[in-house]
């Protein structure tokens, strides 16, 4: 019942020695590749039809096996569309989680571009000389990298990203409010603008591999880049509210206040996203790292 089924026997005839029993195990694993391999090729349609006709080329006669024909039901409940993928984010339960992640980027993407538009404006409009808020800047976008790096090898350590997630979203929110309070003060500023970066930045690389472990397969692409897209309008409003702020004379650590607000919602849009009820993700491995 498998695609082996028609492979000829040669290894009982090479006979019970250990170089018969090494090529029995490769065959093992060889055939258990392989039947993973068929079982994602059978699940959309569009590849279904093409690995039939490819079979066909090389194999003469071949036909799909009947245990092929019983996927698992995970597969055979989730019809593809092929036209238009992001309907495939809104099928089987995915709405709710799709809506919240989308939020998550959107509000990230906002506090991100609003530190990269606006905080050599509003440190300098504070006091700072112009070099100091550049400096702070620089500072900022060295301790994202710092923080990408970090928090990125803590997870791929673990299995549920979501409590990394949301503790980087709240001490985003804290720096914020942290530098709000403390904008003409250069020595604590620089203890605000590295935790800020640290979470901001590296927070939003995060998102990136929550996503990709979050979807099935098949929507594992338009997921990423759905929530990317989503999260570009976060990243236009943020520098018209932050000018709309400023021409209307708006304290600088009132803007820092405001700011807070997307870093709060992310941080409560993240704890809503779960996996549909009855899903199961597939199996791995053992020996695989976790997603």
């Amino acid at each position: 019942s498998n695609g082996f089924s028609q492979f000829p026997s040669t290894l009982e005839e090479i006979g019970e020695n250990a170089f018969a029993a090494d090529l029995q195990e490769k065959y093992k694993d060889l055939e258990n590749e392989f039947n993973k391999a068929i079982n994602n090729l059978l699940a959309d349609s569009a590849p279904h039809t093409r690995f039939r006709a490819m079979a066909k080329n090389f194999i003469p006669g071949w036909r799909i096996p009947e245990g092929f024909s019983q996927l698992p039901k995970e597969i055979t409940a989730q019809s593809t569309d092929t036209k238009f993928p992001v309907f495939n984010l809104f099928r089987n339960g995915w709405a709710r989680p799709t809506i919240f992640i989308w939020g998550t980027y959107m509000s990230m993407m906002m506090l991100t571009y609003f530190y990269l538009s606006w905080l050599p404006v509003l440190l300098k409009q504070s006091g700072l000389s112009i070099n100091l808020a550049n400096v702070m800047t620089s500072l900022f976008l060295l301790s994202g990298v710092i923080g990408a790096l970090l928090i990125s090898y803590i997870a791929d350590k673990v299995k549920n990203k979501s409590p990394i997630l949301f503790t980087m979203f709240i001490g985003a929110a804290l720096a914020t409010l942290f530098i709000g309070f403390q904008n003409t003060n250069p020595t604590l500023l620089v203890v605000g603008v590295l935790t800020a970066g640290f979470c901001i930045i590296g927070g939003n690389l995060i998102m990136n591999s929550f996503t990709s472990s979050f979807y099935p397969d098949y929507a594992r692409a338009t997921g990423i880049g759905w929530g990317l897209g989503i999260g570009r309008f976060g990243s236009i409003m943020a520098p018209v509210l932050g000018g709309y702020l400023l021409a209307s004379n708006t304290n600088v650590s009132d803007i820092f206040f405001i700011f807070i607000v997307p870093a709060v919602i992310a941080s409560f849009f993240i704890l809503f996203v779960r996996k549909p009820k009855g899903y199961e993700s597939p199996k791995t491995e053992p020996n695989s790292s976790a997603a």
